[in-house]
């Protein structure tokens, strides 16, 4: 999220990780959900959504988000995200 400080107070990142590459249609209908509060960015097969508040204080939710994309995804947190990538690494 280019111009955004992520690690800024009360911001969570959040990483979608998906089959297949979304096609346009649904790629259309995530960016649709876009708001003041949450921001998304796909790329390739992985989703990432930032809220700017809590995320039981967003009107999205990973069971929107999967309805848009007329798909499953998993949704883990960057922290989350970041611990399994050290473990993989053998960190």
């Amino acid at each position: 999220f280019p111009g955004v400080d992520v690690e800024g107070e009360g911001f969570r990142v959040h990483a979608g990780f998906l089959k297949a590459e979304p096609d346009e249609q649904a790629r259309a209908r995530v960016l649709a959900l876009r708001s003041t509060a949450d921001e998304f960015v796909i790329h390739g097969r992985e989703l990432y959504w930032l809220c700017r508040v809590r995320v039981s204080d967003s009107v999205v939710s990973g069971a929107a988000l999967e309805k848009a994309l007329q798909a499953p995804a998993t949704l883990r947190n960057m922290t989350t995200v970041r611990k399994i990538a050290d473990l993989v690494r053998g960190g």
